[in-house]
């Protein structure tokens, strides 16, 4: 079990001592600085004593202090890190639902609902397959982004009897990395 937990003035005093030490630390160095602890609390309403974790930050921006009650073991930056790899999830499943409408499912019977939830699901891995073919800085955009730069583009379309021709846009800024995108799918 995990749950993020908002500051209380027993947890602040608790962590205070370690802010303190990093942000003699980030003056002596000028480098950012992080450390994460734990430690035991029980509040009036609990029944019994839980484990709070937290994590310490002091940077450019200041102090940052975060704090999540759990009942796992382990050291306080793993459970960190499984929280926030949890919450990576959950970004996924909202960028499923926004950036592909897969909430919009309002035909009258199941079947027809089911079959759009499944385009829906086949364009997101789709969307994922040619976004894992892209450059480092273009692998982390949101499906919008990538829709209104890459998808969303006028062409026109040659059809022969030996080849359909897409004749993009010569002004098109991103017609190279399309281009280069498309030939590193084809080749796989």
């Amino acid at each position: 079990m995990l749950s993020a937990s908002p500051p209380t003035a027993s947890s602040k005093r608790r962590a205070q001592p370690r802010q303190k030490q990093l942000q003699r630390r980030y003056r002596r160095t000028q480098f950012p600085q992080r450390s994460f602890s734990s430690f035991r609390h029980r509040a009036r309403s609990w029944p019994c004593q839980r484990r709070i974790g937290y994590k310490a930050e002091h940077t450019v921006a200041g102090t940052n202090l975060r704090f999540l009650i759990t009942n796992c073991d382990g050291p306080a930056s793993e459970i960190f890190a499984f929280y926030n790899h949890r919450g990576e999830c959950e970004n996924r499943i909202e960028e499923f639902k926004n950036g592909f409408r897969a909430d919009r499912l309002s035909c009258h019977r199941f079947l027809a609902n089911a079959f759009r939830l499944f385009l829906h699901a086949a364009a997101y891995n789709l969307v994922n397959f040619f976004r894992l073919q892209l450059p480092l800085p273009w692998r982390s955009a949101q499906i919008e982004t990538l829709r209104a730069k890459l998808f969303k583009l006028g062409a026109r379309v040659r059809q022969t009897a030996r080849c359909v021709r897409f004749h993009l846009a010569t002004g098109w800024p991103f017609q190279n990395l399309f281009r280069d995108v498309a030939f590193a799918v084809n080749s796989t």
